[in-house]
């Protein structure tokens, strides 16, 4: 499975990135936020940080080719976010279309 973890700095999204690279279930992880995300610090010994792939997309209104085509194929986003539904209702028109047999609004 194909995971993004948008909004990727925070704190959940943190301890989410660190559960999805020790899980055999998850072939690849795209951790997307505005600035660079590491790899978490402390991971499981079964951890596998190939997996993982930070993207900067630098303004969450205008999504750029290249961060459309990183987002290609997902089959899972998950997006904590306490400040605003804004960035949800845009970000959904442009994931559904990427993603192979999902509805495309």
């Amino acid at each position: 499975m194909k995971l993004i973890v948008a909004g990727s700095t925070g704190f959940v999204a943190t301890e989410l990135i660190k559960q999805a690279l020790s899980s055999p279930d998850v072939t690849s992880v795209i951790a997307l936020a505005r600035r660079e995300t590491p790899v978490p610090q402390t991971l499981d010994d079964n951890a596998d940080i190939t997996k993982f792939k930070a993207v900067i997309c630098d303004d969450f209104l205008n999504y750029l080719d290249n961060v459309k085509k990183e987002l290609e194929g997902a089959d899972a986003c998950v997006w904590y976010c306490y400040l605003s539904f804004l960035y949800h209702l845009i970000l959904g028109p442009f994931i559904c279309p990427l993603a192979d047999g999902l509805p495309k609004y």
